[in-house]
């Protein structure tokens, strides 16, 4: 259960904190028209009022200013600019929630965590290829962000967070609209990208695809939506692939990518911009930079 209440969102320091982040984040303003730079300031103006209606479940976010950009494989992405004061906000909140929830993520998950990263990621797989596990599948789950199911989303968020005013925040953030192309749209599916708070709740949902597969006893490693599942034959791995897209489908309304990659390891492997194969003299894999 996580412990986070309103009163500890509202604790001086930790708003202090949070203000610091947003106006060293110099970009650009969001749909109030308002700077980073200025948030102090509109924070002295309005924190009370902003704090009382969060207290009694009366606050909605701001609409968000929303614009594209392109991804490397040619695919457009949102991201969300929030309202200055939402920005202060969405900061405390992540800021609160992410170390409590640090301790019940799994630590097969390697993306948007302190003290883990790609090496880490990186080395964890090395190891488990050098332990035998050296059958693997690579995957992704199909545009993970832009499918998140609301009700389930909610559902787990409301079964670890026991403060309601917590609660509601965040559902109401998840749930925020935006503009976009002079059209206001509502959040019904995904969550929006842009915000401290998105790879935290991306994370608190594909948590419970981790803790799964932790208990049917499956090898796996997950960076974001990016997935290697790892056996010591073919059998082994390709059972572990079937387990994980049914519970993704099922579970979570998510979809494993069409784009597999099944191979034995004597070619090595690429991911996460590294190759990690069998260079050592003792036949034991490392990893080096891809080429």
């Amino acid at each position: 259960m996580i412990r986070a209440t309103v009163d500890d969102l509202f604790d001086k320091d930790l708003l202090d904190k949070a203000i610091k982040k947003v106006e060293r984040k110099k970009g650009s303003c969001g749909f109030d028209g308002v700077y980073s730079q200025d948030v102090r300031q509109l924070w002295i103006k309005d924190g009370d009022e902003i704090e009382k209606k969060i207290r009694n479940s009366s606050y909605f976010p701001c609409i968000a200013d929303a614009f594209e950009i392109k991804k490397k494989n040619g695919k457009k992405r949102n991201i969300t600019v929030p309202a200055v004061t939402d920005k202060v906000i969405i900061r405390a909140l992540h800021m609160l929630l992410s170390p409590q929830y640090e301790e019940i993520f799994s630590n097969r998950s390697f993306a948007f965590r302190p003290g883990r990263g790609t090496m880490d990621a990186i080395r964890y797989l090395r190891n488990k290829m050098n332990a035998g596990y050296d059958c693997v599948i690579k995957t992704d789950i199909k545009s993970c962000y832009d499918t998140i199911d609301h009700k389930t989303l909610f559902a787990i968020l409301k079964r670890d967070i026991s403060d309601k005013c917590i609660y509601t925040l965040l559902k109401r953030y998840i749930d925020m609209k935006y503009c976009k192309y002079n059209r206001v749209i509502k959040m019904r599916v995904g969550i929006m990208q842009g915000s401290a708070l998105s790879p935290l709740l991306a994370n608190i949902y594909l948590n419970e695809f981790d803790q799964m597969m932790e208990r049917r006893g499956f090898q796996f490693i997950r960076y974001a939506d990016d997935i290697v599942l790892l056996g010591k034959n073919k059998k082994e791995v390709q059972r572990a692939y079937a387990a994980a897209k049914i519970m993704l489908d099922q579970d979570l309304h998510l979809k494993l990518s069409d784009d597999k990659t099944t191979q034995s390891l004597r070619r090595g492997i690429d991911f996460l911009g590294y190759h990690i194969g069998k260079r050592s003299r003792y036949g034991y894999y490392k990893f080096f930079v891809s080429e």
